[in-house]
């Protein structure tokens, strides 16, 4: 069975994740976020699972348990926020690193 990606975060990241072919949810209720990835754990529709770290603080034990442990699907928190200390793109990489246990460097594209 081929396995997906999903990323879990606000909605006004949605329609750039969708672009790419990655499904997206947003949920609707903030402690929604538990019965999510407690649902995608007994699933396993999902391969990868990035969750915006702002939600990691409504984690209950149990949930924690399930993102920081399971490997199918791999859960890897992501900040979306620009002024994050580490770039979206090292995250990026990082995820990739974990997940294929290479390190791929992700080029920038300058403007001008």
């Amino acid at each position: 069975m081929k396995q997906k990606v999903l990323v879990i975060g606000p909605s006004e990241y949605k329609s750039g994740f969708s672009l790419v072919g990655v499904d997206y949810i947003t949920p609707q209720e903030p402690t929604e976020i538990r019965k999510i990835i407690k649902k995608l754990y007994e699933e396993k529709t999902y391969g990868l699972v990035i969750i915006e770290d702002d939600y990691e603080k409504l984690f209950d034990h149990r949930t924690k348990l399930i993102v920081y442990e399971s490997t199918n699907p791999l859960f890897f928190l992501l900040s979306f926020d620009p002024k994050h200390k580490v770039s979206v793109e090292e995250q990026v990489s990082e995820i990739i690193r974990m997940s294929l246990g290479v390190q791929i460097k992700i080029k920038q594209h300058e403007s001008g």
